[in-house]
């Protein structure tokens, strides 16, 4: 039963109701008036009680009975008003407490969304990016974003925007990726177009703005709705500006000389790989480092910088341009399939255009300057063109000739493979531990006996030769893999005499003195191996000191470590006597120039003495190298050399065998 039901039958209820309080009220009422007009007939006015008729005792009883039927139905009808009447108030609470629970969440969800709602306008305003929400004609809503960039206006109603309102404030720009002034459909055009970059710029608060623009449609709203952001890229700009400017200055570091304004050697490479047919010219200025030394650098530049001038002015129509290579060497390349003069006659045209005149550069002194030209044309085989030119120039300038052409058959070019043949068999032997030394005994002419050995180094190839240092030392220097030669020579000769009590020695170069972790390396393993009171380091004399502070440091910490120096090759140029006193040296040995004649030559006896009586006057021992004969180990005997090396003593072989202190059979 619904609440309408309930409220049509409470009326009815209530009629019943009263209708039976008011039957209840008047049938009492009846009864006790028929009663009265009985007791009145009866007792009042005489009337016989026979005479009444029945009917009369029947009126009561009927009442009653009447009254008992209402009186129940009455009750009856309170007891279901009252149930309907609860049944209504539950009802009622009950629509009341959901009424109630609806408006709560009603309202929790209206407050959520509220939130939410400002959250989004928060996160909207806080980004940089400006965000416009878009009907298809005109924005609905915006960001805080612009009206920073707009601030003259509060609202998207007084800035009265529409797209064309917007638009019209871009600037024009030749960048096809520029939005275009004016344009009313920029925003479908940019939501038609997401793959391509679209930017706009505007011109605000006194400086330019470029932003980045993206437009999309909103799939939940209507058709024509879009959101649009625009990110300013300003600083990015300017960082790719600044970059491109970079990159031009760059690439003119790269490829431009400073000084002659020339292209330089990266540009040549760069332009001769897209050269067919090249004919290549290279010409270098003769003794220009002597000229530079003796005028100074300022000079020097200058007469760099006319000698560029004096060369790209002699150049025919053409042909050009020339290119800064080196210090002292300039360029000239070309295409060979046109119609120009043969590059012989070009070379020696740029030769004499130098030699014509002289240089002075920023002063009154004049310079007659000589030049020299490698030149290439045609086929070089498998050598590239810049290598080909400059094997002719080399080859040019040791034959004192003004310019030669590149042939196959060129020596210089030979001396090139075989320089890389000798740096590759040589580092393959060092990382197969084949780079040994070879020990020559040294006799102690007062005792008689072996008590010293020099360790030589030896190259040990794969196929069983062995390599002397004169053939891959040079490489090693040039390479730098000098170092590693030091330090296999040091650690296999640290180990072979750990345990024996002779004297050996090493050779060191200035560059391993100089190299800090070689010299860790070096006395690291002399410590290791306790063999410091027998190590004696040969420094070659032609070496000179270039940094005598850190020469002088490292001989104080191989002192403490009881090793000893030596002076090799003294006396192979002209004997620096000065030299020997600054080292303080414990051994000076004579260059094999003054022993290999010294008993035919009397001269070479007097230089020898000499050499001895100074070295002994300042306590340092001696050493004959190339001892080769029993006469001239004689001479060297008289002379009073305390020690004696060389082939008639003994050869570099394996390390020493049997026990020490065996005397020579030179002796």
């Amino acid at each position: 039963m619904g609440r309408a039901d309930v409220e049509d039958r409470i009326p009815r209820l209530h009629g019943r109701k009263r209708l039976t309080h008011y039957l209840v009220w008047m049938v009492p009422s009846a009864l006790v008036v028929v009663t009265f007009a009985v007791v009145q007939h009866l007792f009042v006015q005489h009337v016989p009680l026979p005479d009444i008729t029945p009917s009369i005792y029947l009126i009561p009883a009927l009442v009653g009975s009447l009254f008992g039927l209402l009186m129940a139905r009455s009750r009856e009808m309170q007891r279901e008003t009252r149930a309907m009447v609860a049944l209504l108030d539950d009802r009622e609470r009950r629509l009341e407490q959901l009424n109630t629970n609806l408006e709560g969440q009603v309202a929790a969800r209206t407050r959520n969304l509220e939130r939410q709602q400002a959250l989004q306008r928060n996160l909207l305003d806080a980004l940089p990016e400006i965000i416009l929400l878009t009907d298809g004609s005109q924005p609905t809503e915006v960001n805080a974003a612009f009206f920073q960039l707009f601030p003259e206006y509060g609202d998207l109603e007084a800035f009265g925007a529409d797209h064309g309102c917007i638009s019209r404030l871009f600037e024009e720009e030749e960048d096809p990726t520029v939005l275009a002034p004016g344009d009313p459909d920029w925003v479908q055009r940019c939501a038609d177009q997401p793959d391509r970059v679209h930017k706009a710029v505007l011109r605000r608060q006194d400086r330019r703005w470029v932003f980045d623009v993206n437009a999309r449609a909103l799939p939940s709203a209507e058709e024509g709705a879009y959101v649009v952001s625009l990110t300013d890229i300003t600083a990015l700009e300017q960082a790719r500006e600044r970059l491109q400017e970079a990159s031009v200055a760059l690439r003119h570091q790269l490829y431009i000389d400073d000084l002659t304004g020339l292209p330089n050697r990266a540009r040549l490479l760069a332009d001769l790989e897209r050269t067919s047919d090249p004919v290549l010219l290279l010409l270098n200025i003769d003794n220009f480092r002597e000229i530079n030394d003796f005028f100074g650098h300022a000079t020097g530049d200058a007469i760099l910088r006319e000698v560029a001038a004096r060369l790209s002015a002699s150049l025919p129509d053409g042909i050009g341009p020339l290119y800064r290579v080196g210090a002292d060497e300039y360029a000239l390349l070309y295409a060979g399939c046109g119609n120009h003069p043969p590059p012989e006659r070009l070379a020696a045209r740029l030769v004499d255009a130098v030699r014509a005149t002289s240089f002075s550069g920023d002063t009154d002194v004049g310079v007659i300057l000589g030049v020299t030209a490698g030149v290439v044309s045609g086929d070089q085989g498998l050598v590239e063109p810049f290598t080909a030119a400059d094997l002719a120039l080399k080859t040019a300038r040791s034959r004192h000739l003004d310019w030669l052409p590149y042939s196959e058959g060129l020596e210089t070019h030979r001396e090139y493979g075989e320089n890389i043949r000798r740096v590759q068999v040589l580092r393959e032997a060092l990382d197969a531990g084949r780079v040994e030394p070879a020990y020559q005994p040294i006799l102690d002419l007062g005792s008689g006996h072996i008590t010293h050995f020099e360790c030589l180094a030896r190259l040990h190839t794969a196929d069983g030769r062995v390599i002397l240092p004169g053939e891959f030392l040079p490489a090693a220097h040039t390479t730098r893999l000098y170092p590693r030669i030091t330090l296999a020579m040091v650690d296999r000769a640290c180990r072979d005499f750990a345990h024996r009590p002779e004297h050996f020695s090493l050779n060191l170069s200035m560059s391993d003195i100089l190299d800090e972790a070689t010299v860790e390396a070096i006395l690291g393993t002399v410590e290791r191996t306790g063999t410091g009171d027998r190590v004696v380091f040969e420094i070659l004399e032609s070496e000179g000191l270039s940094e005598p502070e850190r020469f002088a440091r490292f001989m104080e910490r191989a002192r403490a470590l009881g090793c000893r120096f030596a002076i090799d090759d003294f006396g192979a140029g002209f004997a620096n006597f000065e030299y020997i006193t600054k080292l303080e040296v414990d051994l000076l040995k004579i260059d094999a120039s003054l022993i290999r004649e010294l008993d035919r030559e009397p001269a070479a006896r007097v230089v020898v003495d000499t050499i001895r009586s100074f070295a002994h006057r300042l306590g340092i021992e001696t050493v004959a190298e190339f001892v080769h004969s029993t006469e001239v180990l004689e001479v060297v005997r008289g002379l009073g050399i305390d020690y004696a090396q060389g082939f008639h003593i003994g050869r570099p072989g394996s390390p020493p065998t049997g026990s020490a202190d065996q005397p020579s059979r030179a002796g």
